[in-house]
């Protein structure tokens, strides 16, 4: 009987481990936000100097987004407490039948990276707003007639935004040298949001429901919700018994705990080091809350240095290996295939919601 409950465990923790690694090869990678361009970044286009004929005109769109606009998004990702923001971002250059832009665009030269090589060439437009799902960049729509050529290009962005949150739109000089053109008009449709703030342009047309200027390198957009105000003053924040409750209890019983101890367990060295080294660590786990970039750090020593402390501090406490049964085998493994399994099915849930 205690060979066939051994090989019952050590089945179940390789279902345990199979789950585990099968849930880690599918999990849903995180994209890096992507590299904010710099005036040294440059794109290979086929027009060696911008063409007076040429012209540019930006629409760009900014509406709420729908049910059907965040099918593809991890239900992980999507907070219902903050706004999902639909930016829809269309380029239409207009320029003679016989520009060498138009043949390049017609040949569908590096496709689909040569999009991203227009659309660059003109200038970057970067919208602030945790990323939903990097930018979808559609294939290029060509018109010609009476001996002129229009090529549309069509971004869509998904950003998620807090409700007392601005929203920033950065248009940045082009990638190109020279530039596509030497003309640009950019038209903004807030809809349901109001532009606050702007820098960097001189509007030809300016109503609630439209904004229209000529470019001039480099601009910037802060847009607020319909919805968000501004009060006269901040309300303080009342005084909480419940809080200050909660606190002085959690006080007493550090101190009833640590009185538990006695003097002799304070006195013995391995104990005085994790003590000390948990009272170390505590700041560190503080600290990206109001630093992020300190974030990886605190991963280290969370999952890395607090568990490699606590298994030394064990190993010279306890003077002999811990006497595990095959029942205790059995209940720890069985609790390992529990949380396998529900990784397993958070995973499929997350790859089915893409």
């Amino acid at each position: 009987m205690g060979l066939l409950r051994m090989i019952v465990a050590y089945s179940l923790a390789a279902v345990s481990v199979a789950a585990v690694v099968w849930c880690t090869v599918n999990a849903y990678r995180v994209d890096p936000p992507p590299r904010r361009p710099t005036l040294d970044d440059t794109v290979s286009l086929p027009s060696a100097r911008p063409v007076p004929e040429r012209r540019v005109d930006t629409e760009i769109t900014v509406a709420r987004a729908t049910g059907n606009d965040l099918r593809g998004v991890p239900s992980s990702r999507i907070d219902e407490r903050r706004r999902q923001v639909l930016v829809t971002i269309v380029h239409r250059i207009r320029m003679d039948d016989e520009d060498v832009l138009a043949a390049w665009i017609r040949r569908g030269a590096d496709f689909p990276r040569g999009i991203r090589t227009v659309t660059d060439g003109l200038g970057p437009i970067k919208v602030g707003g945790a990323v939903l799902i990097q930018a979808v960049r559609q294939a290029p729509l060509l018109t010609t007639s009476g001996g002129s050529t229009t090529a549309e290009f069509r971004i869509v962005l998904l950003r998620q935004v807090g409700g007392d949150e601005e929203l920033t739109i950065d248009i940045l000089r082009p990638a190109a040298k020279p530039p596509l053109t030497l003309q640009r008009t950019v038209t903004v449709f807030p809809t349901e949001w109001r532009v606050l703030r702007t820098a960097g342009i001189s509007p030809e047309r300016e109503e609630p429901e439209r904004l229209q200027f000529t470019i001039n390198y480099p601009v910037s957009l802060a847009l607020v919700h319909d919805g968000q105000g501004f009060p006269d003053q901040e309300t303080a924040q009342n005084f909480s018994w419940e809080t200050a409750l909660a606190i002085v209890t959690a006080l007493v019983m550090i101190f009833f705990l640590c009185r538990s101890l006695g003097l002799a367990w304070w006195r013995r060295l391995p104990n005085l080091e994790l003590v000390t080294a948990l009272a170390l660590a505590v700041p560190v786990l503080v600290i990206p809350l109001f630093a992020r970039d300190l974030l990886p750090f605190s991963y280290v020593i969370l999952f890395g240095a607090l568990p490699a402390l606590a298994l030394r501090h064990a190993t010279r406490v306890v003077p002999t290996a811990a006497p595990w049964t095959t029942r205790d085998a059995l209940a720890v493994t069985g609790a390992a295939v529990l949380v396998a399994f529900g990784m397993l099915a958070w995973s499929g849930c997350s790859t089915s919601s893409r």
